[in-house]
């Protein structure tokens, strides 16, 4: 695994784990929660609710493909034993 890419996708997570990330996911929870509940939304406001909707879905599984990847390029961190036995590593994706 390229260690350029590794370093990469921990800056990645570092900022989705950061407290700053946290807020923003906080924030899109939130207008998405108001979006939900509106009686007579708009067009446009419909969208913007599906948008985020799926924002939130692959900010998810990029979260935790992110966290496959650095957990395997890392030796120490990575389960070496169970790929020598071919257990299946599995990578989300949306469909």
């Amino acid at each position: 695994m390229s260690k350029r890419v590794t370093v990469a996708a921990r800056r990645v997570l570092e900022i989705l784990n950061s407290r700053q990330g946290k807020e923003l996911m906080e924030a899109i929870g939130h207008l998405a929660d108001e979006l939900e509940n509106k009686v007579d939304p708009e067009r446009t406001e419909m969208y913007l609710f599906s948008n985020i909707h799926s924002i939130q879905e692959k900010l998810a599984n990029v979260n935790f493909n992110l966290n496959s990847y650095v957990r395997e390029s890392d030796p120490l961190l990575g389960d070496k034993l169970s790929s020598l036995y071919g257990e299946d590593d599995t990578i989300r994706v949306e469909d």
